[in-house]
């Protein structure tokens, strides 16, 4: 019987006989401190394949006495171990790699992606990892490549499932296995797609769909899904915030304001086809990215505020009246982005 560490290793590699493919599933699906060892091996390969095992061998050489001090005696159980050294890994990751600084404004998209990226675990319900028949399954080949870090395979296979079978998991490990190869602009569509069309993963999508629009540059873009997720976000609403605060960022006023909508663009168009934005089961508008830009005006001031949203106001119009936040870099600055509330 191997242990926990040789069954993982051995997952991983793609080295499990049928029987132990079996165990793995099922323990995978029933033991939490058995997901928790998974997930802190994974994350630790992850971020040796992510091209920083050199940064990461000479923090550990720098910092050997802090981390002595820190290791965990042998009396402890495997999976506190384990989770204790991918955090320290991300730890040495974040401070001596990637020289984020909190609080400065003299940041750019690609260092707070950097920061705050880790790859998402395969959690899709009804996902087959068993026998190696299963394997043939077309659904199994795709997420199995995606544990096993095979995301150019994952992804290629994930497309094809998608022709059959159109649902939320598809297209947002899809989206996942797209940043991975570095292919972002497919990977920013996928991500819009589920939770413009769908109610599950919506909350993951669009905070991996902000961070990969500040990778590109794209930062207004990104600014108006962190202050979504800021305001409505649960798993990711401090980590958002956090951002928004690196930036430099905070809301004009305490609540919500009224403005009128000088100009806004649809794209599609919402005259192409009427349809749920938030949940379409033919499919018909899925694959495309959806999202909304323009202008409005606050009546009192005068000020005039850009706004986007990857998740457009249905039937918005010229003239329309809405609630919105102000974002801006400080209380004096009369420049900043519209959030616009539905």
């Amino acid at each position: 019987m191997k242990d926990n560490l040789d069954l993982i290793n051995a997952y991983l590699r793609g080295n499990l006989t049928n029987d132990e493919m079996i165990d793995f599933d099922n323990r995978l699906k029933n033991d939490l401190d058995f997901q928790v060892e998974f997930q802190a091996m994974k994350l630790i390969r992850d971020r040796v394949r992510e091209g920083v095992k050199s940064q990461v061998l000479l923090s550990l050489k720098k910092q050997e006495d802090s981390i002595q001090k820190r290791q965990i005696t042998k009396t402890h159980t495997t999976m506190r171990k384990y989770t204790s050294i991918a955090a320290s890994l991300v730890l040495i990751v974040s401070l001596s790699y990637f020289g984020f600084s909190k609080g400065t404004n003299n940041i750019d998209g690609s260092q707070i992606f950097d920061e705050y990226y880790q790859s998402y675990a395969n959690l899709a319900s009804g996902t087959v990892r068993g026998t190696k028949a299963d394997l043939e399954n077309l659904k199994a080949k795709a997420y199995y490549a995606y544990d096993l870090g095979n995301y150019t395979e994952a992804a290629d296979r994930l497309t094809q499932l998608l022709m059959t079978e159109k649902n939320a998991a598809n297209y947002f490990y899809l989206g996942m296995a797209q940043i991975e190869n570095g292919d972002n602009e497919t990977a920013i569509h996928n991500l819009n797609t589920v939770f413009n069309n769908y109610k599950e993963y919506t909350e993951q999508a669009q905070w991996f769909l902000a961070l990969t629009l500040l990778k590109q540059g794209e930062e207004n873009q990104a600014l108006s899904n962190l202050i979504d997720l800021s305001l409505n976000g649960q798993s990711y609403k401090d980590k958002s915030s956090e951002i928004l605060k690196n930036f430099g960022l905070s809301f004009l006023e305490d609540g919500p304001g009224h403005v009128i909508v000088v100009e806004v663009i649809t794209r599609p168009d919402d005259e192409e086809e009427e349809y749920d934005t938030h949940n379409v089961p033919d499919g018909s508008k899925e694959g495309q990215r959806r999202y909304q830009f323009g202008e409005v005006q606050n009546q009192k001031s005068g000020e005039i505020y850009e706004f986007f949203n990857d998740r457009p106001l249905k039937g918005l119009k010229e003239g329309d009246m809405v609630k919105c936040y102000i974002i801006t870099k400080s209380k004096k600055d009369k420049k900043g982005y519209a959030f616009l509330l539905d």
